[in-house]
């Protein structure tokens, strides 16, 4: 099924996205249901069923209202119940009797319904269902569609700085310079022959074609029916539900990555891909918890990684994104019940953060460097315009990591974390020459950690980041050959 607003599509927003939407609408909302007829028809009479009992359960609900009902807790004066918005529970009814209806017909329901022809969607029928809307209507939210929205949202530059801490620019070291991280992200395949010139330029106008015709909108349809690779009984087990941010993003047991020698649990996979020759390792896990930081730093400790990447604030929209696990004052230590961590230098920088933090292990004295970098400036509600700084980003990421797995998480660990390792993996895919496939590179993600790059806007993201990245290398070559 899918379910659009206006014209506007639901399929792969995020459930704030969603309501914003209808809340932007003006008058009545058009609320359409589609699937396509031409693999699998629906007769008319069973249409126009569907919609005449969807239609019966609306006036219900709307008449169960009390009369001059009011939402008292933003200050918004009485409306009639034929101008109340329908709350959140009872859309929830109306899609749910309306999908009921629809698997009561003898044609199953089409997987691939976002690729739909419009000429087919119900809405040029008579049975359009419209509802008027209001703006100050206040949507509660299931913990459910909370958890999703949580794992979606992108941060904006307004958002609480909290992720900064005390720290003072002026104070800072310089670990990397502008000029450095400019020339990091000028990838230089070898292009020294026109054959390699021709391959960057074809690839070049095959990605935008691609793009154009939205086969990465396809592609991330498929990728949603991947079956999941084992049913995470350790991250379900009632002793580790409390060491879960969110009750449904949980580590396959088969990929968990193992704390200490009783092996203890911790929501964090191993994420290994092949990159030509290579093979990149990662640990992909999601924003610590209070409870969970001592396990946090014993996994960082005994994998013997150089380089956390972090890819979200502490706070976004008031909303606890991630504990703060690491020192946030120069030489002031932090002492876990093994490890003592010490902030000996940082810099920050226009749109990420460079820290160098040093882990002690109390009862041997054995210490171990390392960098932590987070990434603070993603827009809201969507992906980045351009891929530069994220592409910096990495491309520093990639070059100080010397050992061990890469690190890393944002507040779930597979959205935003889901994109930035594919795009480290492109990156060096790009440079090396090497034959890279967007989709299959998020599929060995999905196989080793679920719902890894969640939205479509994430998965197309990453096919527009490779474009101008192409695009700058052709550039670059045909201003050299000039």
């Amino acid at each position: 099924m899918d379910y659009e607003v206006n014209g506007v599509t639901l399929t792969g927003l995020t459930h704030r996205q969603a309501v914003d939407l209808v809340r932007r609408a003006e008058g009545t909302v058009q609320l359409t249901v589609c699937r396509n007829p031409a693999l699998y028809p629906i007769k008319s009479e069973d249409q126009s069923t569907i919609f005449s009992s969807y239609e019966s359960v609306l006036q219900q609900s709307i008449n169960s209202y009390p009369e001059g009902y009011s939402n008292e807790s933003n200050g918004s004066t009485p409306h009639s119940p034929s101008s109340e918005v329908m709350a959140e529970e009872t859309r929830d009814i109306l899609f749910q009797h309306l999908e009921h209806n629809l698997s009561k017909t003898k044609s199953p329901l089409p997987c691939q319904s976002l690729l739909c022809n419009h000429q087919h969607l119900f809405r040029e029928t008579s049975n359009s269902l419209q509802v008027p809307v209001t703006d100050d209507y206040d949507y509660s939210k299931s913990n459910e569609a909370e958890a999703q929205d949580e794992l979606d949202s992108w941060s904006s530059e307004d958002d609480d700085q909290s992720s900064l801490g005390d720290l003072d620019p002026s104070a800072g070291a310089k670990i990397v310079s502008d000029e450095e991280l400019e020339e990091l992200s000028q990838i230089c395949p070898s292009t020294n022959d026109i054959c390699s010139r021709t391959d960057i330029s074809a690839l070049a106008i095959s990605l935008q074609q691609c793009i154009h015709q939205q086969e990465p909108y396809k592609e991330f349809v498929s990728l949603e029916h991947l079956k999941p690779l084992d049913d995470c009984l350790i991250g379900k087990a009632p002793e580790n539900r409390e060491k879960n941010r969110y009750r449904d993003i949980l580590p396959y047991d088969e990929t968990r990555v193992p704390v200490g020698d009783d092996q203890a649990y911790i929501n964090a996979s191993y994420i290994r891909i092949p990159v030509g020759t290579e093979e990149y390792c990662y640990i992909s896990t999601q924003g610590p918890l209070p409870g969970t930081t001592d396990c946090f730093w014993q996994m960082v400790w005994e994998s013997q990684s150089d380089v956390i990447a972090m890819i979200t604030k502490e706070k976004e929209h008031g909303k606890v994104k991630c504990h703060r696990y690491w020192p946030e004052r120069m030489y002031d230590p932090v002492n876990l019940s093994k490890f003592q961590l010490v902030l000996d230098s940082y810099q920050l920088l226009e749109y990420f953060v460079i820290r160098v933090i040093r882990i002690t292990r109390k009862e041997t004295g054995d210490m171990h460097i390392l960098k932590h970098l987070q990434f603070t400036v993603w827009p809201d509600h969507g992906t980045p315009k351009a891929s530069k700084q994220l592409v910096k980003f990495v491309r520093y990421m990639r070059k100080v990591n010397q050992s061990g797995p890469i690190i890393a998480h944002c507040s779930a660990g597979v959205g935003r974390t889901g994109v930035l390792l594919c795009l480290d993996v492109l990156l060096s895919c790009i440079e090396t020459k090497c034959k890279f496939n967007i989709k299959d590179i998020v599929w060995q993600m999905r196989q080793q950690r679920y719902g890894m790059i969640q939205t479509k806007d994430q998965f197309e993201f990453c096919y527009k980041a490779m474009l101008e990245v192409l695009q700058n290398i052709a550039a670059r070559d045909a201003n050299h050959w000039q």
